[in-house]
């Protein structure tokens, strides 16, 4: 067990850092005794920001209603895929630079906010810019905050905070009319089922899963345009690196291309998908997960704020306001668990899954205490199943349409540790992109 102080919050706290063995003990704690939203509230001064304050109803939409309309919506998203490479990288018969983290940002951005707010306003250069500066404006706030002494906070806290809540407005006032409309629509359907039920055509209906789950005082503009703002935060950053790592790992490892290209091939009827969970690009599963596991999202899994005081098996009592985790990176890169566990192994994963009853493991979202990237137990992340479909769809894309290089200059790529338990992903990277047509 690690202790670490930490200052991310109004008032000094402690970072109780447990080992891989204590994964089980600790995705079994209740939210009301540990809890990962007061995690995220806590260290992002949620007070301000709003992070951490996801309501049931919104979980339980991602995890429930969202998963369940995914596979009717895979070629619609194909389209969007395509709109936001071609808006973003275009078509470049020559090897042209792109700053490649902040590209796989913006795509990302704009293939998500398709399917939320629909093309109209996803596709809306105000709204997309405005997605991508709200997780930029929120970490360079709270490493200011951060910096400040405890007595000042209170004060600073307004004024460093001024551009997140200047962002806040603008995608409240351009989300407003989207919103009301969603709901006049809802409230005026005879058939609200025929609404909900999963359909390839027009935009995903978010609204309606979410006015479907809130009593009718709660279901307010106020509180879907919070929702709104929530969605859009958690789903972009963490996917947009997940794509930026991806797509290194593809520049480092150009033989891989062409084994997931011929994968894409078998699977493809006139350059579509099918309408699964895509489950079928197990090659491409397996290269997601290896990714995954050398470039996790953060050095730590299983965060958690404790509610109350906790003593575990390992360590003494630890006092309410805790912040404990368990160290992920000691199983991302365990040699007990992993052989050569530095080098990325594109068939790793799927190798493992030719193994008998090893046909519904190791998938690149599984949860469990080999594959901390997600979390686990009642509060592992519920958007990894759209955050795969969007990492699978763009990824497919990208293959059939580009090849990509990363400049040498910038090689070896770096990883940054940043004070959340976070990992930073190398935002110098230049990628050298051009098409195959």
């Amino acid at each position: 067990m690690h202790i670490t102080s930490t200052s991310s919050r109004r008032d000094e706290s402690c970072f109780v850092i447990f080992p891989p063995q204590c994964f089980d003990e600790i995705k079994r704690l209740p939210e009301h005794t540990a809890s990962a939203k007061g995690f995220f509230h806590a260290t992002n001064y949620g007070h301000w920001s709003h992070i951490g304050t996801e309501t049931p109803e919104l979980i339980k939409s991602v995890i429930a209603d969202l998963t369940r309309s995914l596979p009717a919506r895979v070629l619609t998203r194909q389209e969007d895929c395509q709109m936001a490479f071609d808006e973003v990288i275009g078509h470049p018969r020559e090897w042209k630079e792109f700053p490649l983290m902040m590209t796989t940002f913006e795509i990302v951005t704009q293939i998500n906010a398709c399917s939320f707010v629909g093309r109209k306003l996803g596709t809306n250069r105000s709204w997309v810019r405005a997605v991508m500066m709200s997780p930029i404006f929120i970490h360079v706030t709270v490493t200011l905050l951060n910096a400040c002494p405890l007595i000042l906070r209170p004060f600073m806290a307004p004024i460093y905070f001024f551009p997140t809540i200047k962002n806040r407005w603008d995608m409240t006032r351009l989300l407003t009319p989207v919103l009301k409309a969603d709901m006049k629509d809802f409230y005026e359907a005879k058939d609200k089922k025929e609404i909900l039920r999963p359909r390839s055509e027009g935009k995903i209906p978010f609204t309606g899963f979410l006015l479907s789950r809130y009593q009718a005082a709660e279901a307010t503009v106020k509180q879907l345009v919070a929702d709104y703002i929530l969605i859009s935060f958690d789903s972009t950053p963490s996917t947009a690196s997940a794509l930026f790592h991806v797509l290194c790992e593809l520049a480092l490892h150009p033989e891989a291309a062409d084994i997931l290209r011929q994968e894409l091939d078998e699977v493809v009827v006139d350059g579509n998908l099918p309408g699964t969970h895509l489950q079928e690009l197990r090659k491409m599963d397996s290269f997601l997960r290896e990714s995954f596991r050398l470039h996790p999202i953060g050095i730590f899994t299983l965060q958690r704020r404790l509610e109350k005081p906790v003593k575990l098996s390992v360590g003494p009592t630890l006092p309410a306001g805790v912040i404990i985790a368990v160290d992920g990176q000691a199983i991302n890169r365990s040699p007990d668990l992993w052989p050569n566990p530095d080098s990325f192994d594109m068939d790793r994963f799927y190798r493992l899954r030719q193994k008998p009853g090893n046909e519904n493991r190791f998938h690149f979202l599984t949860t469990g205490s080999d594959s901390p990237g997600w979390g686990d137990g009642t509060q592992a992340c519920p958007g990894r199943f759209f955050a795969t479909n969007t990492l699978k769809i763009a990824l497919a894309h990208f293959l059939k349409n580009y090849d990509i290089e990363i400049k040498p200059e910038c090689l070896p790529l770096k990883h940054t540790p940043l004070s959340n338990g976070s990992w930073k992903p190398d935002d110098t990277a230049i990628a050298r992109i051009r098409s195959r047509s």
